[in-house]
């Protein structure tokens, strides 16, 4: 089951929206290219995603829980320490950003 949330209206300007994803089964869902990028915290940790020039397999076990936050394009700006064209088309765990966090 996948959901989206509007961000907070102070946030609005950088976030498009905070979703959730729980995985009813295996399954390899191609995530569609949005310009976003998105910060995600799943079963292997917390890591980046994107920005995506195509789609992008995303493996999936039963209960696997998967919480984002999506960036509207642009709006991630130099928060993560990276020129974004280094994320493109990558999914890149966060402790391997140089980011303030």
């Amino acid at each position: 089951m996948y959901a989206e949330r509007p961000p907070d209206p102070d946030l609005a300007g950088r976030v498009a929206c905070v979703w959730h994803q729980v995985s009813e089964a295996a399954t390899t869902q191609l995530v569609v290219p949005d310009a976003c990028v998105d910060l995600i915290w799943g079963p292997d940790g917390l890591f980046v995603a994107g920005p995506d020039t195509g789609p992008m397999p995303a493996p999936m076990a039963p209960g696997d829980l998967f919480v984002g936050i999506r960036f509207r394009p642009g709006g991630v700006g130099d928060l993560l320490g990276v020129p974004l064209e280094e994320l493109r088309d990558q999914r890149i765990p966060l402790s391997a950003l140089p980011t303030p966090f």
